[in-house]
This record gives structure tokens, C-alpha cells and sequence, in this order.
């Protein structure tokens, strides 16, 4: 099993580990981190073996981000703020496309 921890020092607080779980898969990994830590970006396995970006955070936890109708997607980065995330996904022919715009929208859509 992979796990994905996230590592914080904020310079007055002791090091810590944040297990973030995965979307009912064995593994999950990040690909991004906004600049306070607040946000994790990155793509995690279902229960039914397919690949989702996530989006993560300590509010909300592990959410699922979507795809542009295809099977699978991950999140690649994300902005200093947290506030954009980019990654790929297939659309519903299985051809990849770059999930900026999409998953920009499911963010306001979350509240991030």
C-alpha cells in the first residue's frame, strides 16, 4: 500500500505527519502543495482500480475531482494560493485534456 502524508514545519510548531487517506483505493500520491500547506493536489486510486485527481484538505478532507467524462484524471499542480489547480483527463473517447478549466470550476464549486 502507498500512503500520501503531508509534512508541515510551520517555523514555530513542531514537524508533523497528515495521513490523507485515499478515494477507497491502496494508494494515493501528491502532486502539489499550496504554499501554507492548506491544499494538496494530487491523484489517488478508486475502490474499482481507476485513477482520480484529488483535491485535500484538513476541512474537508480527501474530495474527488472528477474527469471530463472519461475514466480517469490527476491533478498536477497547483497554485501558490490554492486557489488553481491544473492536471489531465480523459474525456469520454478516452482522449486526454488538460483539466485547468474544469477543475478550477469544481474548486468554487467545493468553496476553494
Amino acid at each position: 500500500m502507498m500512503m500520501t502524508l503531508l509534512y508541515y514545519n510551520g517555523y514555530a510548531q513542531q514537524p508533523t505527519l497528515t495521513w490523507l487517506g485515499t478515494l477507497g483505493g491502496s494508494k494515493s500520491e501528491a502532486q502539489g502543495v499550496s504554499d501554507d500547506g492548506s491544499v494538496v493536489v494530487g491523484v489517488s486510486s478508486k475502490s474499482n482500480g481507476s485513477y482520480r485527481a484529488f483535491k485535500w484538505t484538513a476541512a474537508n478532507g480527501m474530495q474527488d475531482m472528477g474527469t471530463l467524462g472519461g475514466d480517469e484524471s490527476e491533478a498536477t499542480g497547483i497554485s501558490s494560493d490554492g486557489s488553481v489547480i491544473v492536471g489531465w483527463s480523459y474525456d469520454a473517447v478516452q482522449f486526454i485534456g488538460h483539466l485547468s478549466g474544469m477543475l478550477l470550476m469544481v474548486c468554487k464549486i467545493l468553496g476553494r
